[in-house]
């Protein structure tokens, strides 16, 4: 039999040794928890930060929706309010109401008259004619404009050279007469206006180069319909857009009098529309009045029909 000294001293070896497991399970227990605690305190911050997040999207989502809502109420009062714009220079733009590039052979000149002599309702029929004119141009051009879209006509002319013209011309048998086909003509569209700009040389240009520039400005408007081809001085205006695409896109050139030289060179950067008579015409018609019974008048603005 083994002596009990060492017996003991191995029963203590062993006490020791399952003593030394316990204290390591003991530590791998606490560092268990401690993990565990740790993980669950990193899992409550991480729900934390998801529920932020969560309220942040929502919000973000609902920024977002309301967003939308008012620019689709801006866009719908933009749309409401959109316009093209039709600006003519009545010192040297001939303008149909017949649709652009109209396939008619015209003895047109004729139908001017008959629209100037009619007064008052003459100048109703050209405005309301002219306006339907330029509502088929906008529909039939790509981009094609919304149907209801307004259409703004304004004429900028020295009306007193255009009376003189007409009646040199022995259209109208007095300076008067004119009076009540411009009457008429602002009288039969709202949005339509015959102004006289004054007996100065430049006072049609300047109007109509202030207004260019305004409703170029404009986000309304949608299309500038442009009628002065035979005066180079609008190549200047036009200029600065020759490059930009999205202004060019903009701005539909009318042809009635052939393109003055400079204008001709950077025409077909831009959508041009061409009147109801071949620029040929218009500018021997141009020729007739400045020439004969009244060379010393100013160029004249016509409006002629079927």
């Amino acid at each position: 039999m083994s002596d009990p000294q060492v017996q003991l001293e191995s029963l203590q070896d062993v006490w020791n040794t399952c003593q030394t497991n316990d204290d390591q399970k003991h530590v791998l227990i606490k560092d268990l928890f401690a993990y565990v605690n740790d993980l669950s305190a990193r899992l409550s911050e991480a729900e934390y930060e998801l529920r932020d997040r969560k309220d942040v999207i929502k919000l973000t989502r609902d920024r977002i929706e309301e967003a939308d809502k008012r620019i689709q109420v801006f866009q719908a009062e933009k749309a409401r309010h959109a316009f093209a714009s039709v600006l003519i220079d009545g010192d040297c733009m001939l303008v149909s109401p017949l649709p652009f590039n109209h396939p008619s052979t015209l003895t047109w000149f004729k139908f001017n008259d008959d629209l100037v002599k009619a007064g008052l309702d003459g100048g109703k029929r050209a405005a309301r004619l002219l306006k339907q004119a330029v509502e088929e141009e906008l529909r039939s051009s790509p981009p094609a404009l919304a149907h209801h879209i307004q259409v703004v006509i304004r004429v900028y002319a020295n009306m007193k050279g255009l009376a003189k013209t007409y009646k040199d011309a022995e259209i109208l048998p007095q300076l008067a007469s004119l009076d009540e086909f411009v009457r008429g003509f602002n009288m039969g569209d709202p949005m339509c206006d015959y102004v006289d700009a004054g007996n100065g040389k430049e006072c049609s240009d300047e109007k109509i180069k202030a207004m260019f520039r305004h409703d170029l400005a404009d986000m309304h408007c949608h299309q500038i319909l442009f009628g002065g081809s035979a005066d180079n001085g609008y190549a200047r205006l036009l200029g600065p857009y020759n490059e930009d695409d999205a202004v060019r896109s903009r701005i539909t050139l009318l042809e009635g009098p052939p393109f003055a030289r400079e204008l001709a060179a950077i025409k077909d950067r831009y959508h041009t529309a061409r009147n109801g008579v071949s620029p040929d015409s218009a500018a021997n018609t141009i020729d007739r009045l400045r020439n004969g019974r009244c060379a010393d008048s100013n160029r004249a603005f016509f409006i002629f029909v079927v």
